[in-house]
């Protein structure tokens, strides 16, 4: 072997391995170091092989299997193993690396080794070879080395192992440096990092104690037997390994789909699964995360990350700091995902008696798309956007959970149920409940999950929920959001079904246990659950032990966060009403741009978006509260710019954090350092800006706006005294060591900065003593590669330092030690420093519960600056040209449904730039009229009309101006639309059966204050079946007394029904009108075109006009030819048959008339004017007999 040509002090693998035999009086203290090993290499053969494996990394040279491979395979008695490596063992020896050569050279033998290396080649003093010796010492004692041992196995079975490992290791030198040895800190204790190294300890600690999973490796140049030979494989190695005989069937690890036995790690993991069944786990190990088995195909199909087998298990890994994107991008693909955090910390593990066993790991999270609150809104564009289309929107979808109970249980149907309903929106921690009837329909269930916009549903167990309602859920989960996300479901266990009493239990024992509330907002909370409906209960405590599991139960604890969906001050509107009027999405691809909420949403918060968005999808019926908010958004449109006082409000909107999420993220504990600051500097700003010792000293006369300027400044003290607290700038940086500014206010805290304070000192005053001990009076420590505290020491003086230095690294100049004091030290900093972070976390968790003992009136300066801007949003419409205040009048018997609307228009239909928009005049309630029987041309404007009148009223009532020359209007109680024609394959109804259905409910909840739209009702059957069916509803809601009888716009292609208008018994009270056109005769082709108008006109359309669509629309020529032509034959047949029928009209009117007493003749002749009127659409004969009628009488 070729001499070395490293310098002194530098060692290698090839000396450390090297065979040699010391004579002299070093030789004599080598020889009986080496006894000694001989007697214990049975305990040290692994801790040698394995350390050296890791400090050093694998030998330079080819590998040389000590024992064969059919000696291996021959060898099944784990004594001989251990006496050969023993014997093996004896014969390792450090020397100088510098020559490769025999220790027999030193002392007096002069002559020439068998490597022709002389004495004079070697310069080597007993000093240094003590040194050696006790390296070697330390390095073959202690358990840390048996936990390298799987990484020699590894090797030994894989040579391409070493390749890749030699690569990785020439790619770490940076600089010029080399790495080279890096001793273990803590002999006994110190556990790597290295999540690869861990599992490969694990891996080999799998295999049990007896297990003999390797060959022993030497690599010798000066061994004679080894000259000339090549690297062999033994051809067991990959197979399962030998198991001691001794251990018995007893220790028999299970064995795993690879054939090898789960390793300790792996068996946390099935240990993990088990326990929690259904969630996608992403596991920390080391310093990466990672998916195993079916979870690691879920991550590569979502992730886009790559897959791959690992032993037993297909494995994924992620980055750590990614973690937040990747478990938002899963949970908005539906999954529920669990984070698996190690517990340990490695230098408090050190300590520990666990020092030499696997990671402990728990379950440190779980989220899904409703709980996911780790980060801050920053804005009215962020997060709670509703619109947002992306993975990242969650902050808007909430959780719903539903209980139901049969009203029918005797008949044993299910029509009608009683359904308790909570929606929890953990984001902002809004708590809504509701108890109510619903019919077969389920069309209030449908509503409610339309307002709540649920992203995960909880459900009772199967057979719990009524088929119907059972049909509806899965119906809504499988649809999805508006926005394209999947609904997850999840259903409770069969043993978490809960009686009243528990469910009372469970829900008063949530509040009883806060630590957040004080006395009397634990009165206020328990008042709250107390009178809460049976069913509502249960499903609150459904929600309560759900989210109890994710850490979230805090958010039950303010009575602040609760409300009752069905408020008497508000109108509901159905999910149908927001579908077909386009409240918040349009009706075309489902997005929010184009809908009502698009048209007035110019929020620059969060929360004001959210608040403005309830307000639309809940109008006011509340005659005092309307008249209020119109007041205001009146005096923001006129004062806005004028007043000081409103202007300097209205721009603390401008870049607000969302403040309400941000509360409800620090009463869950969820805040970092950084979120906090950002809300107190936030709150502070706006608890600052005014300073009104009374509401009535606030500059403006709308009592809404002076009360939410007022409030604004309530937490001002307690925003000041937490800011005070704390440093800003350590916030800022996450920093939680250094947040709080006063140090006794956490004296744990301050302690242990003390003791890393000493710590420090000892550190420099180890330096003085080095620069004495090394003659170097300008000795700094140096910091390389994240290691501290180095000594360096030229390459020429390493041989200088004392023996017990642990050299660290080296360059080509330059050799870096840590001494034993400095190794001490840097233990008990670690310790110390993670000490502190535990404290820091403490304190800082304190002080957060402290801080929100205040959550009242900090919630009340949010819901503040959320009514403003709303109003601001309001305001900003009202400033669009043409907009008017409508007129709200007392609703009673004369004026009940009053709708008095001069040049209406469409308000999203205007905005969106459709060009020479036609406005329209409409009167309806006070002269008695209740009803529009609306006819038309297709095309003409028919339904675009009814739903202005509709956005018209709601916008009203929700306080805002209306697109209108002027406006006067009643209350009104709902708005019911039956619009459109679809069918439901997933319930099974067709088209006509889901008209019919959801005309069923309009009847039943229509009253005398509702504004009730039907289009087109009949269209999904026969003419005479839809004629018929569209006849008796409208003669339904026409007849009803004038108290019930509910404004209508009946839009219909049945010309027929124009005659219900002048049935006697409806007094006038429908109106006949239709949609103006032109009809013109085009020159060049002689066909008649029709040019609509988009005017509203009393009367009766002739014609549909429908081939003239066709002809828009595209139809070929030859079809549209043939279409007019049977048009013509059509009509001409049918008027034949009215012929008919009114000569026999004629004759039975003249039988009843000449014929019969005259009793009886009234009852006839009454039935036959009906028949009449309706069959008939000739007015003449319709008057004549009204006329014939009358002079009898």
């Amino acid at each position: 072997m070729p001499n070395s040509n490293k310098l002194r002090g530098n060692l290698t693998i090839s000396s450390f391995f090297s065979p040699v035999r010391v004579t002299g009086s070093a030789g004599a203290a080598a020889n009986a170091a080496r006894s000694v090993s001989a007697e214990n290499g049975s305990r040290y053969y692994e801790n040698a092989v394995n350390e050296t494996f890791r400090e050093f990394g694998p030998p330079t040279k080819k590998l040389k299997l000590d024992v064969n491979s059919k000696a291996l395979a021959h060898s099944r008695s784990e004594s001989n193993v251990l006496l050969t490596a023993a014997d093996k063992l004896s014969r390792w020896r450090f020397v100088e690396p510098s020559c490769s050569t025999h220790i027999e050279s030193l002392g007096q033998n002069k002559e020439p080794t068998s490597d022709g290396i002389s004495e004079e080649s070697v310069d080597q003093s007993f000093e240094e070879l003590q040194r050696h010796e006790a390296f070697r010492r330390t390095l073959l004692s202690g358990d840390v080395l048996s936990r390298n041992f799987g990484y020699l196995s590894e090797t030994a079975s894989r040579p391409e192992a070493y390749l890749e490992w030699k690569q990785d290791f020439s790619a770490s030198g940076a600089g010029g440096e080399v790495a080279e040895t890096e001793f273990q800190r803590d002999r006994a204790n110190s556990i790597s990092d290295d999540s690869d190294l861990e599992e490969i300890q694990q891996q080999d600690k799998g295999e049990g104690e007896g297990l003999i999973r390797f060959s022993l490796l030497k690599y010798s140049a000066h061994s004679a037997e080894d000259n000339g030979r090549k690297a062999k494989v033994p051809a067991d190695c990959t197979k399962p390994a030998f198991r001691s005989e001794a251990k018995g069937k007893a220790n028999e690890k299970a064995v795993g789909p690879s054939g090898l036995p789960y390793t300790p790690l792996e068996e946390q993991i099935i240990e993990l699964k088990r326990n929690y069944p259904g969630v996608l786990l992403i596991v920390e190990v080391g310093y990466k995360l990672k998916f195993f088995g079916e979870d690691a195909r879920i991550a590569s199909r979502h992730l886009n990350v790559a897959c791959f087998p690992d032993r037993n298990f297909l494995t994924a890994m992620v980055p750590v700091h990614r973690l937040h994107v990747h478990v938002r991008t899963l949970i908005s693909a539906g999954y529920k995902v669990g984070v698996v955090r190690q517990t340990e910390t490695r230098a408090l593990k050190a300590m520990s008696s666990n020092a030499s066993k696997p990671f402990t790991r728990k379950l440190t999270g779980v989220y899904t798309a409703s709980t996911w609150v780790e980060t801050l809104s920053a804005g009215g564009g962020m997060d709670g956007d509703v619109d947002a289309n992306g993975p990242g929107n969650l902050a808007n979808h909430s959780l719903v959970a539903i209980v139901e109970k049969s009203e029918d249980s005797k008949n044993n149907t299910e029509e009608r149920v009683t359904i308790g309903i909570v929606c929890v929106q953990v984001s902002t921690g809004q708590v809504i409940w509701d108890q109510f009837e619903d019919t077969r329909m389920r069309s209030e269930l449908e509503t409610r999950l339309a307002h709540y916009s649920p992203i995960e549903i909880l459900m009772p167990p199967k057979g719990r929920l009524s088929r119907l309602t059972e049909k509806i859920m899965k119906y809504t989960a499988g649809k999805g959001t508006s926005d394209g996300r999947p609904i997850r479901t999840e259903r409770w266990p069969e043993d978490q079904i809960l009686s009243y009493n528990e469910a009372l239990n469970v829900a008063t024992e949530t509040v009883q246990t806060s630590k957040q509330a004080d006395e009397a907002a634990k009165s206020a909370m328990l008042a709250i659950i107390l009178s809460l409906p049976h069913l509502a209960l249960l499903s609150f405590a459904a929600c309560v032990s759900h989210l109890k599991s994710f850490g979230l139960d805090a958010l039950f604890q303010r009575a602040f966060n609760f409300s009752s969906f069905a408020s008497r001050s508000t109108m509901l509107l159905t999910a149908n009403t927001l579908k077909n009027l386009e409240i918040f999405r349009n009706g075309t691809d489902g997005r929010e741009k184009g809908s009502l909420l698009w048209l007035v949403d110019r929020s620059q918060t969060a929360m004001g978006k959210r608040l403005l968005r309830k307000w639309l999808g809940q109008p006011l019926t509340d005659m005092k509260a309307l008249r209020h908010r119109l007041a205001a958004v009146e005096e923001v449109v006129d004062k806005s710019s004028q007043s000081a006082t409103l202007g300097k409000a209205l721009r603390l909107l401008n870049g607000l954090p969302d403040l309400e999420q941000g509360l409800a993220r620090l009463s869950y504990g969820r805040s970092s350092p950084s979120e906090f600051s950002k809300i107190l500097i936030a709150l502070n700003r706006v608890t600052t800006e005014f300073d009104f010792k009374r509401a009535s000293d606030v500059p403006l006369s709308s009592q809404m706006l002076t009360d939410g300027i007022f409030s604004l400044s309530e937490g001002r003290e307690v925003c000041k005294q937490a800011l005070s607290a704390i440093s800003v700038v350590a916030a800022r940086e996450d920093n939680k060591m250094d947040l709080f500014a006063d140090p006794e206010q956490f004296p744990l805290l301050q302690d242990v900065k003390v003791l890393l304070s000493v710590n420090e000192t000892e550190f420099n005053e180890h330096l003085k003593e080095l620069r004495i001990e090394l003659k170097r009076p300008s000795l700094q420590y140096t910091t390389v590669a994240d290691k501290e505290y180095l000594v360096e020491v030229r390459k020429g003086d390493a041989n200088k330092v004392p023996s017990t230095w642990i050299r660290i690294n080296s360059t080509t100049k330059m050799v870096r030690f840590h001494s034993p004091r400095i190794v001490a030290l840097i233990k008990q900093r670690d310790q110390l420093k993670e000490t502190l972070q535990l404290e820091a976390d403490n304190a800082y968790k304190t002080f957060v519960q402290e801080f929100m003992n205040t959550y009242i009136p900090l919630r009340n300066v949010v819901a503040s600056l959320a009514t403003l801007d709303a109003l601001n949003c309001l305001a900003r419409l009202a400033s669009l040209p043409n907009f008017c205040r409508p007129e709200m009048v007392e609703s009673h018997a004369e004026s009940t449904g009053l709708i008095e609307l001069e040049d209406f228009r469409h308000p999203m239909s205007e905005a969106m730039h459709i060009s020479h928009y036609v406005p329209n005049s409409i009167k309806l309630g006070e002269t008695g009229s209740k009803g529009i029987l609306l006819t038309g041309s297709n095309m003409g404007g028919k339904s675009s009309t009814v739903r202005a009148i509709a956005l018209c009223v709601i916008l009203a009532q929700c306080g805002a101006y209306v697109p209108a020359r002027s406006a006067r209007l009643s209350l009104h109680d709902s708005v019911l639309t039956r619009m459109g024609a679809s069918d439901d394959l997933a319930n099974g109804r067709s088209t006509f059966r889901v008209e019919i259905e959801e005309t069923a409910e309009i009847l039943r909840a229509a009253t005398g204050r509702s504004l009730v739209i039907l289009d087109e009702l009949g269209r999904g059957t026969s003419t005479n079946d839809g004629t018929a069916v569209a006849y008796a509803v409208l003669r339904e809601l026409m007849s009803r007394p004038i108290y019930r009888c509910p404004t209508t716009l009946f839009i219909t292609h049945y010309f027929s029904l124009g005659s219900v208008a002048s049935l006697p018994d409806l007094q006038g009270r429908l109106v006949n009108m239709y949609m103006a056109y032109s009809e013109q005769v085009d020159e060049e082709t002689g066909r008649q075109e029709i040019i609509f108008l988009y005017r509203l006109r009393k009367g009766m359309a002739n014609s549909s006009f429908g081939i003239h669509c066709a002809s828009l629309a595209g139809l070929p020529e030859p079809l549209l030819q043939e279409a007019t032509s049977q048009a013509e034959r059509f009509e001409q047949e049918v008027e034949q048959r009215w012929k008919e029928r009114h000569h026999k009209h004629l004759a039975r009117i003249a039988k009843a008339l000449w014929g019969s007493p005259k009793g009886q003749l009234t009852e006839g002749l009454n039935f036959v004017l009906q028949d009449v009127a309706i069959a008939s659409s000739h007015r003449r004969i319709h008057a004549w007999a009204q006329c014939k009628y009358a002079t009898y009488q």
